[in-house]
């Protein structure tokens, strides 16, 4: 198996256009916060910030970014910078088939600022370009539009812990053989909402962040970074520069609390401890601790104990967010792409604010606020998120003593749960109508009752919660039960992962904490609601609810959560995890939805449906976990590809990119068309896309006489479920049919562009 390098890198920050000029701020002592210009915060307790200057230069590639939200301009600028870094034109990037991951907690936030601000008054052209720019996968899109690679493109949003996981996927896709490269990319804007949240928990710093120090609280910043990562055998074929190697990285999960990190620091220990283990090396071989370090008495103190306990007190620990601010979701990149950068000058970070360490932290070695020189030929990156993520990443300039043989493990599903709405029956719709069935749209649905599994312990805490976490909970649930896994069996569930998916945080949860900013005014915005607004809110609840401490992440779309789980089985990261995709529909997401589809050609104007909301969740394990507790699998996931549109390319977005993904899943299941006994899907969209949806998968499967089967006439379209629907309706089917000898293909175009297919043959 390739070693995975990086071989170039660049920041988008207030204090830095590049990493040369981040570097030469910081040893300079040019600080950055100060009171908020771009909005007003002086109702807050604090409205110091780190944010871009008004005459900051974006590099934009040529391309108009003015309509873009600031996250996706901050992403283009960081990756356009990475590229010529790293020696790689984007024509070169586009080329190797490159792989997008992007780490985000709230980018789009000031575009859903501006929809919530306007009401409904804005045109339809405006509000269709808020609406896109409020989404959390919108800066992958606009990357893919200025780069042009038909890679695979996939969007974490794990709160702070997002782009430390993005690396870590990133690694993954190189290590399987999905991508040579993969362009990692961290980013997140500071805003008055995000703001007003952080204050309503009483956590912001009124002088600026004294990470594990005096006082307490956090300073916001925003920007972002990239990373460029190559195979070694990719690298030295072009003849790159790669001085530094992802040698590890592992996820954990606290299943503690929606906030707070568990108080005796054992997911982040479980954390560090995994990404150790996955890199081959033991803790006396790190040479420092690039820590998470937010300022705040509640990470402060707990990830002071997990790292003495793992590290002793003599390595050197310190954290950026004194100086760069805590720029959310991109400051696990950020943070790893300046350590290196003093690494390379044999310097490691200092910890601007610190003057002695706060009562209750251990005794750690925690660096002062001025770079220290230090050996630093191997660190790790520890960062930690809402709702109990946590992602440490292992980095060093030592490559592996050996490689690792390639491993891709088999994943099998034995579980299934839905939560859907319409057909009761919901995974045993009949298989009916004609060979390519493209059914008129239904009415939209947009509301329904989801039985919850028994009650009971902290489930029972959840019964008041959003419907997005309620429909999640309830799909996880019937999987476990589907799977034969009861919820008090704790030596099964503690080690289970659980990656999320959503397209976007909870609707109920979102507007109510909107509302409390832009009513009752930044001040009064509300604690309850602001985590939940948060994509991994719903994974959150589900690994509490079920006491789930394995990998744990959310991914934007059903289709790149299930990519996410199937990686993390066969890459042999997790033995069992849980993986589910949930949406929540309100009325102000089907009027900006049908804004979204603005006509763009003749015809292009019939209504936008089946839109559903809901959850469907399955439960992945290897061989050997089945082995182990007597289970029988319902279904093999044999074979996985994913390709990503470039651009509209005349069958509807992404068909071409469909016919990529399911060559690849076919080749790698060896299966050929005529040992399908279906392809099932969900089409979505205006009826003009659906009717090219259909008429793409006809022409791939043309002479075959493949039933076409879409779930969605049973259930609707929601983006997040709609996959893993599709998938689950498979293994079903499969299960019942088993001895027949013949697979289904479960293929998938996202709203965005984004084409999954997977093969689910008989076990």
């Amino acid at each position: 198996m390739d070693d995975v390098v990086i071989t170039g890198m660049s920041v988008c920050h207030p204090l830095g256009a590049t990493i040369d000029d981040l570097i030469s701020s910081l040893l300079a002592g040019r600080g950055g916060v100060r009171a908020a210009r771009t909005f007003d915060g002086a109702s807050l307790e604090s409205d110091r910030v780190v944010e871009f200057p008004p005459d900051f230069d974006f590099a934009t590639g040529g391309i108009d970014l003015s309509a873009c939200d600031p996250g996706a301009r901050y992403a283009v600028h960081a990756a356009l910078g990475a590229l010529h870094n790293g020696a790689m034109t984007a024509a070169a990037f586009a080329h190797a088939g490159a792989a997008i991951v992007v780490g985000s907690s709230h980018s789009g936030i000031h575009s859903l600022e501006r929809m919530y601000a306007s009401g409904s008054r804005e045109d339809a052209a405006a509000r269709s370009a808020h609406f896109a720019g409020s989404l959390t996968d919108h800066p992958a899109a606009v990357l893919t539009t200025v780069l042009g690679s038909a890679g695979p493109r996939l969007t974490v949003s794990s709160a702070c812990s997002s782009s430390n996981a993005a690396v870590g996927i990133g690694a993954d896709l190189i290590r399987s053989g999905m991508a040579p490269v993969v362009l990692i990319v961290g980013t997140d804007t500071v805003s008055l909402s995000i703001l007003a949240g952080f204050n309503s928990l009483r956590a912001v710093s009124r002088v600026g962040a004294a990470p594990f120090s005096r006082p307490s609280g956090i300073t916001l910043g925003e920007g972002a970074c990239a990373l460029l990562l190559e195979s070694a055998s990719h690298a030295r074929a072009r003849r790159a520069q790669g001085a530094w190697f992802v040698r590890g990285y592992a996820l954990s999960g606290d299943a503690f609390h929606e906030t707070a990190v568990d108080a005796n620091g054992r997911g982040l220990e479980a954390a560090m401890r995994g990404a150790l283990r996955d890199a081959g090396i033991i803790p006396e071989e790190v040479d420092y601790v690039s820590a998470h370090g937010t300022g705040t008495d509640a990470n402060d103190i707990p990830e002071s104990i997990a790292t003495v306990r793992v590290f002793g007190c003599a390595v050197p620990v310190s954290s950026l967010k004194g100086f760069l601010g805590h720029t959310l979701g991109a400051c696990g990149a950020m943070e790893i792409a300046v350590s290196i950068a003093l690494a390379e000058r044999g310097l490691v970070a200092p910890t601007a604010g610190f003057s002695s360490l706060r009562p209750g932290c251990a005794p750690a070695n925690v660096v002062g606020p001025e770079p220290r020189a230090a050996r630093n030929e191997t660190f790790i990156s520890n960062k930690y998120g809402f709702g109990g993520n946590n992602a440490s990443v292992v980095l060093s300039k030592r490559a592996p003593a050996t490689s690792r043989a390639r491993v891709r493990r088999r994943t099998f599903v034995t579980g299934v749960g839905k939560c859907l709405p319409a057909n009761p029956d919901g995974f045993d719709c009949a298989m009916v109508g004609p060979e390519t069935f493209v059914p008129e749209i239904p009415e939209i649905t947009t509301a329904m009752t989801c039985a919850l599994p028994p009650m009971d312990g902290l489930l029972g805490a959840f019964r008041r919660s959003p419907p997005l976490l309620r429909f999640a909970l309830a799909a996880a649930g019937h999987a476990f039960a589907d799977a034969g896994i009861a919820v008090d069996r704790d030596d099964l569930l503690a080690p289970c992962g659980v990656v999320g998916a959503v397209s976007a945080g909870s609707h109920t949860a979102v507007r109510k904490f909107m509302r409390s900013v832009m009513d009752d005014g930044p001040q009064f915005a509300s604690a309850s609601q602001f985590p939940l607004t948060t994509l991994n809110a719903a994974a959150g609840a589900v690994s509490i609810a079920y006491g789930l401490k394995g990998f744990n992440t959310t991914l934007v779309g059903g289709d790149a959560g299930l990519a996410a789980g199937m990686l993390f089985v066969r890459q042999g990261h997790q033995e069992r995890l849980c993986v589910f995709g949930a949406n929540e529909v309100s009325d102000r997401f089907l009027a900006d939805q049908s804004a979204a589809y603005v006509p763009i050609e003749d015809g292009l104007d019939a209504p936008v449906g089946p839109i559903s909301e809901g959850a469907a969740a399955l439960v992945l394990e290897t061989y050997e976990a089945m082995v182990r507790r007597d289970a029988a699998p319902q279904a093999l996931l044999s074979g996985m590809g994913r390709s990503t549109a470039t651009a509209p390319d005349g069958d509807g977005g992404g068909c071409g990119a469909l016919d990529l993904a399911v060559a690849a899943a076919m080749q790698e299941a060896g299966v050929a068309a005529a040992g399908l006994r279906a392809v099932i899907t969900v089409f979505h969209g205006p009826r003009l896309w659906r009717r090219r949806y259909g008429n793409a998968m006809a022409r791939l499967f043309r002479g075959s006489r493949t039933p076409l089967i879409d779930v969605g006439a049973a259930v609707g379209h929601g983006h997040a479920a709609a996959f893993p629907t599709a998938v689950a309706t498979a293994t079903r089917w499969m299960h019942r049919q088993r001895g027949e000898g013949r697979a289904y293909l479960a293929a998938y175009v996202s709203p965005a562009g984004d084409a999954t297919a997977v093969v689910v043959e008989e076990a």
